[in-house]
C-alpha cells in the first residue's frame, strides 16, 4: 500500500532502534497522548492524528546515537544529520525515522538554543516535501525551530504528492552552517486506469489509438500496462490491442482495464458530414470587457476532423445565450453560409470571403437564424425593427420583401422542400405560410423554432421544455424525439432526414456548465454526444 513502507532505520549505532506501526483509520490522539518528546534526545510518538492522513504512526522509543549526557558528551563538530536523511518512500508518506539534526562546536559540544531554519526547496514551483515539529504536527513548508540541551531538532518528515526528489534546505543562520536532507518519493500503489480520449467520434471504417496509463490515487502514471475489451454484445466497435475501429454507426464502449481497476471510454460512430457550428467569444468582464477569443463560425466533419476557423467577428457581439449569435446556415449548394452580425445579414463562402447583403432598416434578429429556399434563391430571416416579422432577402442582395407572416409573433422560419410554404412559430404554436396564396393555416400545435425536414415528410420543432418533438406538416403524428432530448434553438436536419443535429447541455461531475453538439436518430431517439475540444452550438448539416 503506498504511503505505508518504512523509511530507513536510525543511523548506525544506536541501540534500541524501533520500526514504524501504522494502523489504517486509526483513532484519534487524546490530549496528552505525545509524551516526553525530547527526553534526553527521543522521539516519542504514539497515535498521532496527522492531518488529512487517515492512518497513525507511532514510533516508539527512538534513542539517541551518541553516549548518555554529561562531561564526556561530545561529537563532531558543525552541523550534522544524525538520522532521517536520505530516505524513499512512496507519495505522501509521514516517514518512520524523524529528520534529527544536531549542531556542535568545535570542540564537539553540543549547542542549546540555536535557531534552525528548515526549508523545503522547490525547484518545480511547488515544494515535494514538508516537516512538522512533533509537538504540533501541522505540516509546512518552512519550519523555524531551536536545538534542545542535546543540541538537537528532531521533526517529522512528510513526502509531497509527486513521484522524484524532494530536499530539505537546514541552516543555523547564527553560526553561518547549512546542510541538505535529501528525499526520493515513490508513485503510490495503482488505484486508477485513465484512457484518453475519453469520449470521441468515429466514422465507419475509421480507426483512433486510445491512450491508456495506471495512475496512483493522485493521477501519478505508473509503468503498468493497460488492456483493452470490448464490453459482451458490443458491436458498433472493435478493438486490436489500443486500436478502436468503426463498425456501424451507433455508441460504442471500450473497456481499459489493469487487474481489477477498470476505465471506459465512450465512441459515436456518425455518419459522415460536414457542418458549420457558431464558437462563442470566450471574454472576461470583471473589470471592463476582456475579449480573449472573438465569435467565429467553424468548419469540420462529424467525426472531429478537417477543423478549421472560417470567420472571426471585429468587432465582437456578446451574445445573450447559445440560442443568440452569429446564426450560421449552410445554402443547399453548400457554395457559401447566410450569418447575422450586428442586426445585419451577411455571407461568407468556404474560403473565408464575406459579403454584406442586408443592413439597416429592417433589422436582421440575432435569436432566429436565417434560412435558405430550396431553389437557393431566397434567405428568409426574422425581423426586429417593427416588432418581429418575416422578410426575405435575395442571396445576390438586389432586393428584400416582406411576407405575409408578420406580427404579432411570427418568427423563425423554415421553408418546406418544396418552396412553397413556409414553417414558421406565431404566439406560441406552429404555423404555416402558403407563399402563392398569403394565406396562414395555425396547426394545433404549441412550440417555437420550427425546421421542416429535407423530405418535407417531417417538421421538428421544440416544445416548451425546449425538448425535440416532430409533426407531419398537416399536424398529426406530433411526438417526441427519444426520450426527450432537450436542444437550444438553432439546429439542424441531415440531408437525408433521419438525424437532427443540435446543441445542449454536455454537464460532467467537473463541469456542470460543459455544453457540445449531439446527434438523434429521429426514428429510434439514439443519442449520439459528440465530444470536441471546442464549444460548438447553433450547428448546420451541409446538405
Amino acid at each position: 500500500m503506498d504511503g505505508l513502507e518504512s523509511g530507513r532505520a536510525l543511523a548506525p549505532g544506536c541501540r534500541n532502534r524501533s520500526h514504524a506501526v501504522r494502523h489504517p483509520d486509526g483513532p484519534q490522539a487524546a490530549a496528552g497522548a505525545i509524551s516526553q518528546l525530547r527526553r534526553n534526545g527521543v522521539a516519542t510518538l504514539t497515535r498521532c492524528p496527522i492531518r488529512r492522513v487517515t492512518w497513525c504512526l507511532a514510533v516508539v522509543t527512538a534513542t539517541s546515537c551518541a553516549n548518555e549526557t554529561g562531561p564526556a558528551d561530545v561529537g563532531p563538530p558543525g552541523l550534522r544529520l544524525v538520522a532521517g536523511a536520505g530516505v524513499e518512500d512512496t507519495i505522501t508518506a509521514v516517514l518512520p525515522q524523524a529528520l534529527v539534526v544536531e549542531v556542535r562546536d568545535a570542540s564537539g559540544r553540543a549547542l542549546p538554543h540555536v535557531e534552525m531554519r528548515v526549508a523545503a526547496a522547490s525547484p518545480g514551483g511547488i515544494p515535494n516535501v514538508a516537516v512538522a515539529s512533533v509537538t504540533s504536527l501541522f505540516f509546512q513548508w518552512l519550519l523555524v525551530d531551536t536545538t534542545d540541551a542535546r543540541g538537537r531538532v528532531v521533526l517529522l518528515v512528510r513526502l509531497g504528492g509527486k513521484p522524484g526528489p524532494a530536499t530539505l534546505a537546514i541552516a543555523a543562520p547564527a553560526l553561518g552552517l547549512q546542510a541538505t536532507a535529501t528525499y526520493t518519493v515513490r508513485e503510490g500503489a495503482p488505484a486508477k486506469v485513465e484512457a484518453q480520449p475519453a469520449d470521441t467520434a468515429l466514422y465507419v471504417g475509421s480507426t483512433y489509438a486510445l491512450r491508456g496509463v495506471v495512475e496512483d490515487r493522485l493521477g501519478n502514471p505508473r509503468a503498468e500496462a493497460v488492456d483493452y475489451a470490448i464490453p459482451a454484445g458490443g458491436q458498433v466497435v472493435s478493438e486490436n490491442g489500443a486500436n478502436v475501429r468503426g463498425e456501424r454507426i451507433g455508441r460504442g464502449y471500450v473497456v481499459a482495464r489493469f487487474g481489477a481497476i477498470v476505465d471506459t471510454v465512450r465512441v459515436s460512430v456518425v455518419p459522415q458530414g460536414l457542418i458549420a457550428a457558431y464558437e462563442p467569444p470566450i471574454y472576461y468582464n470583471s473589470d471592463g470587457l476582456d475579449v480573449r477569443q472573438a465569435p467565429r463560425i467553424v468548419l469540420l466533419q462529424l467525426d472531429g476532423s478537417g477543423f478549421r476557423v472560417l470567420y472571426e467577428q471585429s468587432p465582437p457581439e456578446i451574445p445573450f445565450g447559445y440560442g443568440d449569435g452569429l446564426l450560421p446556415r449552410w445554402s443547399p449548394a453548400g457554395d457559401q453560409i447566410a450569418f447575422v452580425s450586428w442586426g445585419e445579414l451577411w455571407t461568407v463562402d468556404p474560403l473565408g470571403v464575406t459579403r454584406r447583403l442586408h443592413a439597416g432598416s429592417p433589422s436582421v434578429s440575432r435569436d432566429y437564424a436565417p434560412e435558405y429556399s430550396p431553389d437557393g434563391q431566397w434567405i428568409y430571416v426574422t425581423q426586429t425593427t417593427d416588432s418581429t416579422g418575416i422578410w426575405r432577402v435575395r442571396t445576390d442582395g438586389s432586393s428584400i420583401e416582406k411576407t405575409a407572416a408578420q406580427w404579432p409573433g411570427a418568427a423563425s422560419p423554415s421553408p418546406a422542400p418544396t418552396g412553397d410554404r413556409v414553417a414558421y412559430q406565431k404566439q406560441g404554436a406552429l404555423a404555416i405560410l402558403d407563399l402563392p396564396s398569403d394565406t396562414t393555416a395555425i396547426l394545433p400545435v404549441p412550440g417555437q423554432y420550427p425546421r421542416w425536414s429535407p423530405t418535407g415528410e417531417w417538421i421538428a420543432y421544440l416544445d416548451d421544455a425546449n425538448r425535440v418533438r416532430v409533426v407531419r406538416p398537416d399536424g398529426t403524428d406530433r411526438r417526441l424525439v427519444g426520450t426527450g432530448v432537450a436542444a437550444h434553438t438553432a439546429y439542424s436536419w441531415s440531408p437525408d432526414g433521419q438525424w437532427l443535429i443540435f446543441s445542449g447541455s454536455q454537464a460532467t461531475p467537473s463541469d456542470q456548465f460543459a455544453v457540445g453538439l449531439s446527434l438523434v436518430n429521429v426514428a429510434s431517439g439514439e443519442v449520439l454526444p459528440l465530444h470536441f475540444s471546442h464549444r460548438l452550438v447553433q450547428p448546420s448539416w451541409h446538405r
